[in-house]
């Protein structure tokens, strides 16, 4: 618990250094406003609670800086994934129909971001859910992480940077 707990806190560190983290079920959120142009970048983390020997990854949501997104919602693998720009994405929420898709990958290709058009769709799926079951085709093979994830309507409610409905 201890080790899952310190990677939670550095996880949110890109959040907000020494801000207090609030746990909403399984997310811990850190409200935080930049100083400079007082938008508001708050976000919210949950850890896998299954994942590949010797990672640790997490679904992570936050107030988006970009013009036209209210929220990036994004999941870190812990590991290289590859030199791709896409890449192969499998999600389940609570048992449903499996969902697939192709995801950006971040700059450091460690994670990979659901694309603005399916954000809506999986915005409303995670609003009621208890677990989501995702796989990302990494270079060396599928990835499948299992994460909780309830509390996730009171993390966007909590935000209050995210409009659409859920």
């Amino acid at each position: 618990m201890k080790q899952v707990m310190g990677a939670l806190i550095l996880a949110l560190a890109c959040f907000a250094g020494a801000q207090d983290m609030v746990m909403l079920g399984d997310w811990g959120y850190i409200e935080q406003i930049d100083p400079i142009t007082d938008a508001n970048t708050s976000g919210a983390v949950a850890l896998a609670s299954q994942s590949p020997s010797y990672y640790q990854g997490a679904l992570i949501v936050r107030c988006s800086t970009y013009i036209g997104s209210e929220i990036d919602l994004f999941f870190d693998s812990d590991q290289y994934l590859g030199s791709d720009d896409l890449f192969s994405v499998v999600y389940r929420i609570d048992g449903g129909e499996p969902q697939s898709g192709w995801w950006d990958v971040s700059t450091d290709n460690t994670a990979v971001f659901v694309p603005d058009r399916d954000l809506p769709q999986l915005v409303t799926a995670l609003a009621g859910a208890s677990e989501m079951v995702i796989r990302v085709q990494a270079y060396d093979g599928p990835q499948t992480y299992i994460i909780p994830v309830s509390g996730f309507r009171e993390v966007l409610d909590a935000m209050g940077c995210y409009t659409g409905s859920y």
